[in-house]
């Protein structure tokens, strides 16, 4: 990626970033414009590193450019700071498109974000979760057991519960599984 960028006359990579960490400190000596951010990378990351740069730099321009595809997760993280959310099964051309667009100032929305975004009815029943709840979800629905979300996460195992507990309320289950029951059946993630 940081090649098909640098390639451009009108674009320059200042700097990368192994991990969540690392990119806040890169961030804050470097003082880029924009950042073009793999939510998945290893420590710090996921909606929290979103909300810290934003929180830390709020001048810095973010794209987020992720394996999991627009329609779950762009409005989450357009909601919780990022200007952008690129799937990285787009084109190459499509994410210069998008840096062009977000340093100019403006949002950059692909259609499937911009469907989302239209489609905010409270229809999905996961709209109702908070993002750290979305976050022990996937762990969840990814087979981790409450102790290896707790680890994963970073979070207490007490506080892993409290989540799974309150996800258990919001989406009207009796367990875990019926949880993943429910998100599997009907699609949701």
């Amino acid at each position: 990626m940081a090649r098909i960028i640098d390639v451009q006359s009108d674009m320059q990579v200042i700097g990368t970033a192994a991990n969540g960490d690392e990119l806040l400190k890169r961030v804050a000596e470097l003082k880029p414009d924009l950042v073009v951010v793999d939510v998945s990378m290893p420590g710090l990351h996921g909606f929290d590193l979103i909300r810290r740069l934003q929180a830390d730099f709020a001048k810095v321009r973010i794209i987020v450019f992720s394996a999991s595809p627009e329609e779950q997760y762009a409005v989450r993280f357009l909601r919780s700071g990022a200007h952008a959310y690129l799937s990285k099964s787009r084109q190459s051309t499509e994410l210069l498109v998008a840096i062009r667009k977000v340093a100019s100032g403006a949002p950059y929305l692909t259609d499937a974000a911009s469907i989302g975004l239209l489609k905010q009815s409270g229809s999905n029943p996961l709209e109702a979760l908070s993002d750290r709840e979305m976050d022990v979800l996937r762990a969840l629905i990814a087979g981790l057991s409450p102790s290896d979300i707790s680890r994963t996460l970073n979070i207490g195992r007490s506080t892993v519960s409290t989540h799974l507990t309150n996800i258990r309320g919001k989406l009207s289950a009796q367990t875990n599984t019926q949880v993943v029951q429910l998100v599997v059946e009907q699609q949701l993630l």
